[in-house]
């Protein structure tokens, strides 16, 4: 399976091409933008775009949110045998999954779901 390879900006996820801007303190991946809010969110609890991009990738969709649940996670790390995706599952669970909350297209806050 071909996941995550680094190109120039854009990343392959699933054979999926993932296009990742950073512009100063703006930030869209594949199309989806952030507020600031989200972003310093992001910064603050440690999360990078890898498990942004995982979560938008394998994340189930309950109303506003998309959510990587553990359960999904341990089943990906099954199937998965690239090391460098395993890598960011690994740091997945160590966070109980994460949650994006979305609006229109874009990304209000990101947390995990270590409660």
């Amino acid at each position: 399976m071909e996941i995550m390879k680094k190109m120039l900006g854009v990343m392959m996820v699933n054979g999926m091409k993932w296009d990742i801007k950073n512009k100063g303190a703006k930030m869209t991946i594949n199309g989806f933008k952030f507020t600031q809010h989200a972003l310093k969110r992001v910064n603050n609890r440690g999360i990078v775009k890898e498990m942004i991009m995982l979560t938008l990738e394998f994340g189930k969709v309950y109303n506003d949110k998309i959510v990587l649940l553990n359960k999904t996670i341990k089943k990906l790390l099954l199937k998965i045998k690239d090391p460098e995706i395993k890598k960011w599952l690994i740091k997945l669970i160590d966070k109980k999954g994460l949650t994006l909350v979305v609006d229109n297209g874009t990304i209000i806050t990101v947390y995990s779901n270590n409660k």
